[in-house]
């Protein structure tokens, strides 16, 4: 019903003029879903720092929490910290190489 009422009112809008008022219509949108967003709880943070600490299992479920729609929260928590395992990992397997290397040009000389 309310679309409808939109479209009559957007086909009264002069063309120059249409886009602000669609983006105008996104933004109010947006700020909608962004409201409607829950909040986590101590409780809430507190699991979820407690799932992460247990090996295999913080990877599995950061995973599924990162493509988590439900709450936008632990999902933007669960892809940084993804991407700064991803981070870490690169870094600690370069700094063994160097290690190994380092070790085997002492003991061959």
């Amino acid at each position: 019903m309310q679309l409808s009422g939109i479209m009559v009112v957007y086909s009264r809008i002069p063309m120059y003029r249409r886009v602000f008022f669609v983006s105008h219509f996104i933004d109010q949108q947006e700020q909608q879903t962004k409201q409607a967003t829950p909040v986590m709880s101590v409780g809430s943070w507190l699991v979820v720092f407690l799932v992460t600490a247990i090996p295999f299992v913080n990877l599995i479920m950061l995973i599924i929490w990162a493509f988590d729609k439900e709450n936008p929260n632990r999902a933007n928590y669960a892809k940084a910290t993804l991407i700064f395992i991803v981070i870490a990992s690169i870094f600690a397997f370069f700094l063994g190489m160097s290690f190994i290397s380092l070790l085997m040009s002492a003991y061959s000389a």
